[in-house]
């Protein structure tokens, strides 16, 4: 026992002595954009659009992106001392947006003061604050950069921000506001994301911090960073920075599995979120938060991370579809957006969109081009599918408007064939499957040997068919014999997402509620079960749904799942992992090593639900497997 506290000990000290020049090269990136002050006059200003043109530009060191403080002298002050003292009004805080050698154009995005609002008008409840922006005139002044700045740093790993925050701390030049507080600002302002400008611009000017640095990890192996401007919520840098052997494996013995699960920083405040004045009413009266008997994790499954991204998700992709990067494709409605997980963050990639209603989303690696197959309903209700690529975070159309619904068949093999099957007006799945040929487009009639429960329920592996029967039952079906080589005792599906077909038509002689309406104009996409490959193995994950104690007026909702995983050896199913009954509805889940990345919808409140007619967040979720 004496050797092992020694030996930690020793490890410890080691880690804690040892210079990680990648957070010094980290700050000297940080430092090269903020390491001078510029000054200069406005030559001209358009009221209009709230633009201003500067009298010095790129070859006086000006950035894009970067913000200026725009401010007026009003003459001198002297002191009782004899001391000379210039008085200056600030203006407004605007970002350069347009630059040239010698002069530059910035945009007007913050005021300087901030005012009070109150609801109805009345000054008695208070109700958030407004911007107070001055109007800017010919000649006013100007200055960019700052002999010292409030830096905020979003990480939630507890070791890459104490050790970014000591090599910002040796400059002299930053002051590194605290977790704590950029997390307490977070949940006060109810500031569900840090995805959107606006967001950052908002959060930044709640904590005052001059700039807001992203940092995060590309597999624990590199360090990439964005520098945003917190006066404008733009990137004025970002970049990749390679880490040691000896970086990599201190990182990996801090882990930030005690951060609580939405905190975006190395904060462990546990807040709840904070309730407007009329949802404190309602929530008194049992009317505004929805009660559940599961919890968020389990003994089996600790959710360490989640992301809101909105609500309304109709598909996800967990895998390859730009290169030899994993990534998470999540689309609501046409657009689609792209995160990468990397154990302490969702690091959004990039977005795109196609058509009216991505119902479904399928890769694979054909002819050396990496595929996707985008299933898509159109605004009348009709399929309109798509075949194409992504290239450089752009996608690709290389075959559209097709009427079927699309997927990759046999994609462990490494020669997967797209299938394709039709809808009808009142079926979401008609008639036969087909193979579709990718050179001409054309289709040929697809058998199988089985009846799987629905086009996306059923996979190939080897010799082995995956698939759920028309009971639900996971079933395995041995191709060279064919013959069902196991029904497992476990069903999947139900308490699928409803998903809007058709436009609701609301008519005055109806007698039918617009809930009744839509549910009646939409239809549910069954994905219970997907299959992969992971470092040899065959695993195989499902999902389900379930109804937990709820109460709420609006009705009783699927608000507990569960996970479970198989692995598949010679035809025969075993499971490896219950993750047991946890909070929210399952929309659509994966497995990345040791962790379930799903999305996860949670109940709204009572304003989302019966005024905006949201009925359930999304979350983009990490979670991890407990054995």
């Amino acid at each position: 026992m004496k050797k092992i506290t020694v030996a930690l000990i020793v490890v410890f000290l080691a880690i804690n002595s040892y210079a990680f020049e990648v957070f010094d090269s980290l700050s000297g990136e940080v430092l090269s954009l903020a390491n001078k002050v510029i000054k200069g006059r406005v030559v001209r200003v358009n009221l209009k659009n709230k633009t201003v043109v500067l009298n010095k530009g790129a070859d006086e060191g000006l950035l894009k992106n970067s913000f200026v403080y725009i401010y007026r002298n009003e003459g001198v002050f002297v002191a009782i001392n004899g001391k000379e003292v210039a008085l200056k009004k600030g203006i407004a805080y605007a970002t350069v947006v347009k630059l040239f050698p010698h002069k530059a154009v910035a945009k007007i995005t913050q005021g300087i003061e901030k005012q009070k609002k109150y609801l109805i008008g009345l000054g008695i409840i208070p109700n958030g604050e407004r911007e107070v922006f001055g109007t800017p005139k010919e000649n006013d002044k100007w200055a960019a950069g700052k002999s010292t700045y409030n830096i905020a740093v979003i990480i939630r790993n507890p070791f890459i921000y104490e050790q970014t925050k000591s090599a910002l701390d040796k400059t002299g030049k930053f002051f590194v506001i605290s977790p704590d507080v950029i997390q307490t600002a977070i949940v006060n302002n109810r500031i569900n994301s840090l995805y959107e400008n606006d967001a950052i611009k908002r959060l930044a000017s709640v904590v005052n911090a001059d700039l807001v640095l992203f940092v995060s990890t590309i597999k624990h192996e590199r360090l990439r960073y964005k520098l945003y401007n917190g006066y404008g919520g733009v990137v004025i840098k970002s970049g990749e920075l390679p880490m040691d052997s000896k970086t990599i494996a201190a990182l990996n013995s801090y882990p930030s599995y005690e951060i609580p699960p939405n905190n975006p920083v190395a904060s462990n405040l546990r807040l709840s979120p904070k309730l407007t004045f009329w949802e404190s009413i309602l929530n008194r009266f049992g009317l505004y938060s929805p009660y559940t008997n599961v919890d968020m994790s389990s003994t089996s499954y600790k959710v360490v991370m989640y992301k809101n991204i909105g609500h309304d998700t109709t598909a996800f992709y967990d895998g390859y579809l730009d290169g030899n990067v994993r990534e998470i494709a999540v689309a609501q409605g046409s657009k689609v957006k792209v995160f990468r997980f990397d154990i302490d963050s969702f690091d959004k990639l990039y977005e795109f969109s196609y058509g009216y209603t991505i119902i479904n989303i399928d890769a694979a690696r054909i002819g050396g081009k990496n595929l996707i197959l985008l299933t898509n309903f159109n605004r009348y209700g009709s399929l309109s599918s798509a075949i194409g690529y992504i290239k450089n975070h752009k996608l690709y159309i290389i075959k559209d408007n097709l009427p079927y619904h699309l997927r990759f068949y046999d994609k462990l093999s490494g020669h997967p064939i797209i299938l394709a099957q039709k809808a009808s007006l009142s079926k979401l799945f008609y008639e036969n499957i087909y193979k579709i040929d990718l050179n001409t487009f054309k289709v040929s009639k697809f058998s199988l040997p089985v009846r799987p429960k629905s086009f996306y329920e059923f996979f190939k592996v080897g010799e082995t068919l995956v698939y759920l029967n028309q009971a639900g039952e996971l079933e395995s079906y041995d191709l060279d014999t064919g013959k069902i080589k196991q029904v497992t005792s476990y069903a999947f599906g139900g308490g699928e997402r409803l998903i809007e077909r058709y436009p609701v038509e609301i008519s005055r002689d109806s007698e039918e509620s617009i809930k009744e309406l839509i549910a009646k104009n939409s239809v549910v996409v069954p994905k219970a079960i997907s299959v992969f490959k992971e470092n040899g193995e065959v695993y195989i994950l499902g999902i389900k749904n379930y109804m937990s104690h709820h109460i709420t007026i609006a009705k009783q909702h699927y608000n507990a799942y569960n996970v479970k995983l198989f692995t598949l050896n010679k035809g025969n199913l075993k499971m490896v992992y219950n993750s047991g009954d946890v909070k929210g509805r399952v929309v659509a889940a994966a497995k990345e090593g040791n962790y379930i990345i799903s999305v996860i919808g949670l109940p709204t409140g009572f304003f989302d639900r019966f005024i905006m007619g949201i009925y359930e967040v999304d979350r983009l979720t990490a979670a991890r497997m407990e054995y």
